[in-house]
Protein backbone atom coordinates (compact mmCIF):
# COMPACT_ATOMS: atom_id res chain seq x y z
CA UNK A 1 0.00 0.00 0.00
CA UNK A 2 2.80 2.45 0.85
CA UNK A 3 4.46 1.80 -2.53
CA UNK A 4 1.19 2.69 -4.27
CA UNK A 5 0.93 6.01 -2.39
CA UNK A 6 4.57 6.79 -3.16
CA UNK A 7 4.07 6.02 -6.88
CA UNK A 8 0.98 8.27 -7.03
CA UNK A 9 2.84 11.05 -5.22
CA UNK A 10 5.83 10.80 -7.58
CA UNK A 11 3.49 10.77 -10.59
CA UNK A 12 1.70 13.91 -9.42
CA UNK A 13 5.03 15.59 -8.72
CA UNK A 14 6.35 14.77 -12.21
CA UNK A 15 3.11 16.00 -13.80
CA UNK A 16 3.28 19.27 -11.83
CA UNK A 17 6.90 19.91 -12.80
CA UNK A 18 6.14 19.10 -16.45
CA UNK A 19 3.17 21.51 -16.48
CA UNK A 20 5.29 24.29 -14.98
CA UNK A 21 7.96 23.73 -17.61
CA UNK A 22 5.40 23.82 -20.41
CA UNK A 23 3.90 27.04 -19.03
CA UNK A 24 7.30 28.74 -18.99
CA UNK A 25 8.08 27.49 -22.51
CA UNK A 26 4.77 28.86 -23.76
CA UNK A 27 5.49 32.42 -22.60
CA UNK A 28 5.11 34.68 -25.60
CA UNK A 29 6.87 38.00 -25.86
CA UNK A 30 5.27 41.35 -26.53
CA UNK A 31 6.68 42.57 -29.86
CA UNK A 32 6.88 46.35 -29.50
CA UNK A 33 7.65 48.60 -32.50
CA UNK A 34 8.53 52.23 -31.94
CA UNK A 35 10.39 55.12 -33.55
CA UNK A 36 13.08 57.47 -32.29
CA UNK A 37 11.46 60.90 -31.87
CA UNK A 38 7.87 59.62 -32.10
CA UNK A 39 5.74 61.53 -29.52
CA UNK A 40 3.28 58.67 -28.95
CA UNK A 41 6.20 56.25 -28.54
CA UNK A 42 7.70 58.58 -25.94
CA UNK A 43 4.38 58.49 -24.05
CA UNK A 44 4.38 54.67 -24.03
CA UNK A 45 8.10 54.22 -23.21
CA UNK A 46 7.81 54.38 -19.38
CA UNK A 47 5.04 51.78 -19.41
CA UNK A 48 7.07 49.46 -21.65
CA UNK A 49 10.02 49.88 -19.28
CA UNK A 50 7.78 48.96 -16.32
CA UNK A 51 6.64 45.80 -18.13
CA UNK A 52 10.26 44.81 -18.69
CA UNK A 53 11.11 45.60 -15.04
CA UNK A 54 8.15 43.41 -14.03
CA UNK A 55 9.68 40.45 -15.88
CA UNK A 56 7.29 40.57 -18.82
CA UNK A 57 9.15 39.58 -21.94
CA UNK A 58 9.18 42.54 -24.36
CA UNK A 59 11.11 42.60 -27.61
CA UNK A 60 11.65 46.22 -28.69
CA UNK A 61 12.17 47.15 -32.34
CA UNK A 62 13.06 50.72 -33.37
CA UNK A 63 11.84 51.25 -36.95
CA UNK A 64 12.98 54.72 -38.07
CA UNK A 65 16.69 53.92 -37.99
CA UNK A 66 16.65 50.16 -38.57
CA UNK A 67 15.43 48.96 -41.97
CA UNK A 68 15.30 45.33 -40.82
CA UNK A 69 12.92 46.26 -38.02
CA UNK A 70 10.74 48.23 -40.44
CA UNK A 71 10.65 45.25 -42.79
CA UNK A 72 9.65 43.01 -39.87
CA UNK A 73 6.85 45.40 -38.94
CA UNK A 74 5.66 45.64 -42.55
CA UNK A 75 5.44 41.85 -42.69
CA UNK A 76 3.35 41.76 -39.50
CA UNK A 77 1.02 44.47 -40.83
CA UNK A 78 0.57 42.48 -44.03
CA UNK A 79 -0.18 39.30 -42.09
CA UNK A 80 -2.85 41.24 -40.20
CA UNK A 81 -4.21 42.70 -43.48
CA UNK A 82 -3.65 46.29 -42.36
CA UNK A 83 -3.71 48.63 -45.39
CA UNK A 84 -0.50 50.64 -45.75
CA UNK A 85 -2.28 53.95 -45.23
CA UNK A 86 -3.23 52.75 -41.72
CA UNK A 87 0.24 51.68 -40.61
CA UNK A 88 1.38 53.57 -37.54
CA UNK A 89 3.55 53.31 -34.47
CA UNK A 90 3.72 52.60 -31.67
CA UNK A 91 2.30 49.17 -32.21
CA UNK A 92 2.58 45.98 -30.22
CA UNK A 93 1.76 42.40 -31.04
CA UNK A 94 0.94 39.95 -28.30
CA UNK A 95 -0.62 36.51 -28.30
CA UNK A 96 -1.81 36.86 -31.89
CA UNK A 97 -3.39 40.28 -31.37
CA UNK A 98 -2.30 43.70 -32.58
CA UNK A 99 -2.38 46.80 -30.35
CA UNK A 100 -1.90 49.94 -32.46
CA UNK A 101 -1.52 53.37 -30.93
CA UNK A 102 -0.64 54.51 -27.43
CA UNK A 103 -4.12 53.99 -25.86
CA UNK A 104 -4.28 50.36 -27.02
CA UNK A 105 -0.73 49.61 -25.88
CA UNK A 106 -1.42 51.19 -22.49
CA UNK A 107 -4.54 48.99 -22.19
CA UNK A 108 -2.46 45.92 -23.08
CA UNK A 109 0.11 46.85 -20.43
CA UNK A 110 -2.62 47.20 -17.82
CA UNK A 111 -4.04 43.81 -18.81
CA UNK A 112 -0.61 42.15 -18.61
CA UNK A 113 0.13 43.55 -15.16
CA UNK A 114 -3.21 42.33 -13.81
CA UNK A 115 -2.69 38.71 -14.96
Amino acid sequence: MNKWVLMVFVGVLIFTVAQASLSEAAVKPVLYFWGEGCPACKEVAPVIDKLIAGNILVEKYEVYNDRNNMDRLAMLFKVKDVPEQHWMIPVAFYNGEMYMGAPNILALAKELTLE
